[in-house]
């Protein structure tokens, strides 16, 4: 019996490995959660190992309402235990490479409220019966050439192309690292240990070489 199961496992990574294997399971876990959050997801190759990594290629998330929320070349998920717990994800370390998100805000609401309702619609706590917000843990957050863009609230009616204004700020070359990153719906806390980027009306901040571990 033992045999048997450690061929079995012995298959599956080996199958893992393949890249056609790979873009299977990428198109069916983009598939799966395209039907569930609404919108699209898009995800080239996947590989995963259940107690120590996910490795997504090339991935587009589009929202429901056909806002690109996020393009990337790379993102690279390790963990050193299974990565779901009572409250949602808790990560080792996350990685960010060549990508884009957009953070975008009318009305109070935000482009990502999709995503947060259809966790909280299936996480209640079983005392008080309400809803609980499903969060997000990494001990460390590494980007690597990130472009963040943000649209937010704006009673202005002409968005310039140049100066830093608050509500439409475009950051380039974001090149980071971060700990104890905590996401809670749209909040998000942790403690900044190397940062450096360019944004779109020139303003840089430069801290360290782009190249770290």
């Amino acid at each position: 019996m033992l045999i048997t199961i450690g061929i079995v496992i012995y298959v599956v990574i080996a199958l893992a490995n393949f890249s056609i294997v790979q873009s299977l399971a990428g198109a069916i876990a983009g598939d799966y959660f395209s039907k569930e959050w609404g919108g699209e997801l898009r995800i080239g190759s996947l590989h995963a190992m259940p107690f120590d990594h996910l490795i997504l290629d090339h991935v587009l998330w589009v929202s429901p309402t056909n806002d690109t929320l996020f393009k990337g070349e790379a993102v690279h998920v390790t963990f050193d235990r299974f990565p779901f717990n009572g409250d949602g994800l808790d990560l080792d370390r996350v990685e960010l490479k060549n990508a884009y998100y957009h953070l975008e805000a009318k009305d109070h609401t935000i482009n990502l409220k999709f995503l947060i309702d259809y966790y909280k619609k299936r996480r209640k706590d079983t005392k008080t019966k309400k809803h609980k917000p499903f969060t997000v843990k990494a001990k460390t957050l590494i980007l690597d050439n990130v472009h963040y863009k943000m649209d937010l609230a704006d009673h202005r009616k002409t968005v310039y192309p140049y100066g830093v204004q608050i509500p439409h700020m475009e950051f380039f070359d974001i090149h980071a690292k971060m700990k104890n990153v905590t996401v809670v719906n749209d909040d998000v806390t942790c403690r900044i240990v190397r940062f450096s980027t360019r944004e779109r009306s020139g303003f840089e901040l430069k801290t360290w070489p782009a190249t770290y571990t």
